[in-house]
């Protein structure tokens, strides 16, 4: 009871600081310095400068990446546990897969980490893209197994499989037809794309 009597009343001081601060230092401070409340943090020169995000990443020739492994996969026979490095590229330099099927996807991120878009991420240890993608290609080229492609952004059913049908492979999704659709973009990138525009929004 006195430990929440003394927290209570340490927030309260410190809550007081704040308000003091912000209202007689701070705004003051700012005045003097006639700086408008309503402007933006980024200077015009910098948005001159700086393309948008939009204008950026335009989409390029009706294009998305697909990745031709099924996030659904479920190679059950394991030849190995690999506990090296986390990295595709490295893994493949060394091995073909730890799985019975040798075109399946590594998921160690590699396509990831290459997407300036935050368009790819790893679920059952394969790549799935979602909406942001536009088709910029940048994640083919990291992916060693090269089980990434562009289709054409209206695509629908798709067979995500790369695997050869001489490949021995007890995977359920072999050679099966699934719905390529983006999935729905992560709600963190959405939050920073929204908080982007705030900062770059015309003045």
């Amino acid at each position: 009871m006195v430990a929440a009597i003394l927290l209570g009343l340490l927030f309260i001081i410190v809550l007081s600081f704040v308000i003091v601060f912000v209202f007689h230092v701070l705004s003051p401070s700012l005045r003097r310095q006639n700086v408008p409340f309503e402007r933006t943090l980024v200077s015009e020169g910098e948005i001159r400068i700086k393309p948008s995000q939009v204008e950026q990443y335009a989409p390029q020739n009706g294009k998305r990446a697909a990745v031709f492994c099924s996030p659904e996969k479920n190679c059950v026979r394991k030849q190995f546990d690999y506990s090296g490095p986390k990295s595709c590229a490295l893994f493949h330099s060394l091995y073909d897969s730890e799985r019975d099927c040798t075109w399946s996807c590594i998921g160690f991120g590699d396509c990831v980490r290459s997407c300036t878009r935050g368009a790819l991420s790893v679920e059952n240890e394969t790549a799935v893209v979602n909406g942001l993608c536009n088709g910029c290609g940048k994640c083919i080229d990291s992916c060693p197994k090269s089980i990434i492609k562009l289709v054409p952004s209206e695509s629908g059913s798709l067979v995500l499989c790369s695997a050869q049908f001489s490949e021995a492979t007890e995977c359920p999704a072999f050679l099966a037809e699934a719905d390529s659709s983006p999935k729905k973009a992560k709600r963190g990138f959405q939050i920073w794309k929204m908080c982007y525009k705030l900062f770059h929004k015309d003045i």
